[in-house]
């Protein structure tokens, strides 16, 4: 299977392109964790996830990696797609637990230059048209504030 195909063989496979234009020079963290979750940072980005989720960041690519090893033949793509990625990937995370139909649901945020004329609006409408076209259904679209940045909450029901 190549790349391309391996991106979508996952249950829910987010890819969030963050731009290269106005960095923030800190993190911004939640303000309080749910039971149950944990904040995963790096790179300049923060998101709370599920705490099942074997997760990383650049600089913690090779002790993930070795997790994910100790999980079983299943996780063979994961292994190999962070492999292949370990330097797009600013943090990523691997479900422990398997989909309803025998599948890893994961989440990666990679870095990627954007033009300085491009809107976020444009991309994020390109992204659900990507997810569309490979069946996926019932995304919703939600600006958002956070703090007092804009932002734009993608969630698939």
């Amino acid at each position: 299977m190549n790349d391309e195909a391996n991106c979508f063989s996952y249950d829910f496979q987010y890819f969030i392109s963050r731009l290269f234009l106005n960095q923030p020079d800190s993190v911004i963290e939640p303000t309080a964790t749910p039971a149950g979750t944990i904040v995963l940072s790096g790179g300049g980005v923060a998101i709370r996830i599920p705490d099942r989720y074997i997760s990383g960041n650049q600089e913690t690519v090779d002790a993930v990696l070795e997790k994910l090893k100790t999980m079983g033949s299943s996780y063979e793509g994961a292994v190999q797609s962070l492999t292949n990625n370990r330097d797009v990937y600013l943090v990523y995370a691997f479900d422990s637990e398997f989909g309803t139909n025998n599948t890893i649901s994961n989440m990666n945020i990679t870095s990627v230059y954007v033009p300085e004329d491009t809107k976020l609006e444009d991309e994020i409408q390109s992204l659900i048209s990507t997810y569309t076209d490979a069946g996926a259904t019932d995304i919703e679209n939600n600006p958002c504030q956070h703090n007092d940045n804009d932002c734009i909450e993608l969630e698939r029901q």
